[in-house]
Formats: structure tokens, C-alpha cells, sequence
């Protein structure tokens, strides 16, 4: 997801594709993320980090998958392996390459999203986790909340992408993981995130989005009023959504039955054991 202000010297208006001057680095993961030392393509450089960024293993290194044995090599079409959108230059260390990275996603996403769309009939969805972090540059250049917000969904309508929702995720930060349920609501953080949410509804109305906002994440709600969001957020176009606590242990929090059944969905976790 591309953060930063609106405007042309961001992004084309028509298209949704940024600029360089817009653009910052950023990337999927890959098996080369973790080599523990400076490859190329990697991250090595002033203001990218270190290669092992990602590394926070003890003792992890990774191998080129050219380097597999036992004929697994041959599963693999190139080294630092990963999503097509990068695949030409395994990680943007340049201006023209990150920009090359976030319109390559973006028309990804598009053709994943239509398809699905038309032939499969299923909503896409994309988000952000919040409260939002500013990549540098915009940090740099002192974007506010509300610029922010205006930008991204400024060149989600833009670029064309089919989404039904965009959602603003609710941080680990916000549940208790020894019980699955969220933090009292006197923990500031979810007046903070409840304050994000009217910011981002009213850069909703200044583009004129053709999708809806929602809330989804680790929990519906604080601990001690689960039903917190229903009840500071009144627009019934507004969606609420939470995974079940304890990393799916938990059935579905109660809350979800004292709240409107059309703006308020349940997301079981997938449990897969294997044998």
C-alpha cells in the first residue's frame, strides 16, 4: 500500500501509477532478505537498512535458491525468488525501481481483484495497519494524517482496482495474546485509533470514494466493551471485523451478536495441522 500525499507530483491522476519523486523503497519478502551478508539487490545503503533486516534468527542465513540441493534447484526459475512484481530487479534500490515496484503491484492486485470479481464473485479488500506509520519521506515532509489518507485512497480510486473495503487494521499491540481479548478501553491507544478512523472518513469524502472503510484485526474491541467501535462510529456503511482471539482459539466474541449483522462480520481463523 502506498502512503503518502495527493497530488501529481505523487501520482498520474488517471492512472494511479507514482512517480519517482513519490516513490520509496519497499518490497516482498524473499529468501535472499535473510542472507547475513551484502548481496546484490539487497537492501545495503545509505537510508535501506541492513540485508539481514529481516534475519531475527539466531544463526539464519539463506542460500541462493540456485544452491538447493537434491534437484530442488530446479523448482525455482531464478534467485531471490519472490513475486513477479519484482522478479526484474529482486529489490528497487533505485528511485525508478521502487517507483517500477509500486505500479507493478498495483496492476498485479488490479488483475487479481478483477478476476476474482467477475468470474469468482468474491470483494477485494486492501488496507493498512493503524495507527499509520509514515514511510520516511512522507515523515520528512511533515504529511499529516488526513494528507495521508487522502493520498492513498486518492490513488486506490484512481488506479482502478476493485475493492469493496478498505480496511484500517488494528495492531498486536491492541490484544492481550495470554487471554485474546483486547486491552481495557481506557488504554489511549484506542481513542488514538478511533480519532484515525474519523480522519480517514473524511478523506474518504474529499475523493469520493468508490469503496467503503472498515476496522478489522486481532480484536473487535477493548476487553471491558468489545462493541466500542459500534458505538463511536455510527455510519452504518462502516464495517467492523476481527479475527478470533487467541490465534483462532477462541469462538467468536459476543459482542458481534449485539451489533448490526450487516456491518459487522466474523473472521474465523484457519487451524491446518499437519502430519
Amino acid at each position: 500500500m502506498w502512503i503518502g500525499a495527493a497530488g501529481s507530483a505523487n501520482y498520474n491522476g488517471t492512472t494511479g501509477d507514482v512517480t519517482e519523486a513519490g516513490a520509496y523503497q519497499t518490497a516482498w519478502f524473499t529468501q535472499q532478505e535473510y542472507f547475513n551478508s551484502p548481496t546484490p539487490g539487497t537492501r545495503d545503503g545509505p537510508g535501506r537498512g541492513n540485508p539481514t533486516m529481516r534475519g531475527n534468527v539466531p544463526g539464519q542465513v539463506s542460500r541462493a535458491t540456485s544452491d538447493y540441493c537434491c534437484g530442488a534447484s530446479l523448482a525455482f526459475e531464478r534467485d531471490c525468488y519472490g513475486s513477479e512484481a519484482q522478479a526484474s530487479f529482486c529489490y528497487p534500490n533505485s528511485t525508478g525501481d521502487a517507483a517500477k515496484m509500486m505500479n507493478n503491484a498495483k496492476d498485479l492486485i488490479k488483475e487479481a481483484f478483477g478476476w476474482g470479481k467477475e468470474f469468482a464473485f468474491v470483494d477485494g479488500c486492501v488496507g493498512v495497519e493503524f495507527p499509520l506509520k509514515l514511510p520516511a519521506p512522507a515523515a520528512k515532509a511533515k504529511v499529516t494524517l488526513l494528507e495521508a489518507y487522502t493520498g492513498m485512497f486518492g490513488r486506490i480510486k484512481a488506479s482502478g482496482v476493485p475493492i469493496s473495503t478498505f480496511w484500517l487494521w488494528t495492531s498486536e499491540n491492541v490484544e492481550d495474546h495470554s487471554t485474546g481479548k483486547g486491552y481495557p478501553q481506557s488504554n489511549p491507544l484506542w481513542a488514538q485509533l478511533v480519532g484515525e478512523i474519523r480522519i480517514a472518513q473524511q478523506a474518504m469524502k474529499a475523493v469520493g470514494a468508490n469503496f467503503s472503510l472498515g476496522t478489522n484485526g486481532w480484536t473487535v474491541g477493548p476487553g471491558d466493551n468489545a462493541s466500542y467501535f459500534d458505538k463511536e462510529i455510527t455510519d452504518p456503511l462502516f464495517k467492523i471485523a476481527a479475527i478470533s482471539g487467541s490465534l483462532g482459539w477462541l469462538p467468536p466474541d459476543p459482542a458481534f451478536g449485539h451489533m448490526n449483522g450487516e456491518r459487522a462480520w466474523v473472521i474465523p481463523w484457519c487451524v491446518c495441522v499437519c502430519v
